[in-house]
């Protein structure tokens, strides 16, 4: 029964490590919204109309460990990685502006659902958003 649990326990440690360290190539996550497969149990996308681009990515830089991936403001594309608290697991978020419109898309990377957190995340952003005035 130990080696049961040290093995398990090994494995769990193993995953651990690899959801941690396992590389984000920029190739992969940052791409043109349009090109972003459609919503799914592990992502969500909603778009807004004239909205303020530089507000909402200065919004979503002050969410705990999250940092800009690839993309900037200036060219109004921009993927972010966050990580969750206890297990490090990475979700990416793509806001790309074209016109009036901006199109939010988050992603999990991990697993067949993300239970909800891609889109509360966002929503809470929008809420945010909307409270300042942006």
């Amino acid at each position: 029964m130990i080696k049961l649990l040290m093995g398990l326990a090994g494995v769990l440690a193993l995953f651990s490590l690899y959801v941690r360290l396992a590389p984000s190539p920029a190739s992969l996550w940052h791409r043109s919204v349009h090109d972003i497969a459609e919503p799914s149990e592990k992502s969500y996308r909603t778009t807004l109309q004239g909205i303020d681009f530089l507000q909402l990515h200065d919004l979503i830089l002050q969410t705990d460990r999250t940092k800009v991936l690839a993309g900037s403001p200036e060219e109004r594309h921009v993927t972010y990685i966050t990580r969750s608290a206890l297990w490090n697991f990475p979700d990416y978020t793509t806001i790309e502006q074209s016109g009036s419109e901006t199109a939010i898309v988050g992603r999990s990377r991990f697993g067949k659902k993300d239970l909800g957190v891609n889109q509360a995340r966002i929503q809470g952003w929008v809420a945010d958003l909307i409270q300042t005035g942006g």
